[in-house]
């Protein structure tokens, strides 16, 4: 597996977990994404601004990131637990 912006393989992946579903997989690297995997498929890449240096699962199958500016995210697939829209319209 090689997460996509860095298809030459010179970005380090930095951790991964196994998220709670048992079958979703998230990576976290060098290349300042966190790739959600099911099996080898990848299904979602997540650009964040900063190199992203570790990726854990939480309880409810929420993950969190963190990474080289200090702020820890939380990602959900729960609609009632999203930030409002205008929080994740800046985040992009």
């Amino acid at each position: 597996m090689r997460h996509p912006p860095c298809q030459t393989g010179e970005n380090f992946v930095y951790g991964g977990t196994v998220l709670s579903t048992g079958c979703d997989f998230v990576s976290c690297s060098e290349d300042q994404t966190a790739c959600v995997w099911t099996g080898d498929s990848l299904t979602q890449t997540i650009m964040h601004p900063c190199t992203v240096w570790c990726a854990v699962a939480l309880p409810d199958g929420d993950f969190a990131t963190a990474g080289q500016d200090g702020v820890v995210r939380i990602f959900t697939k729960d609609p009632s637990k999203a930030a409002p829209p205008e929080a994740q319209a800046a985040f992009v």
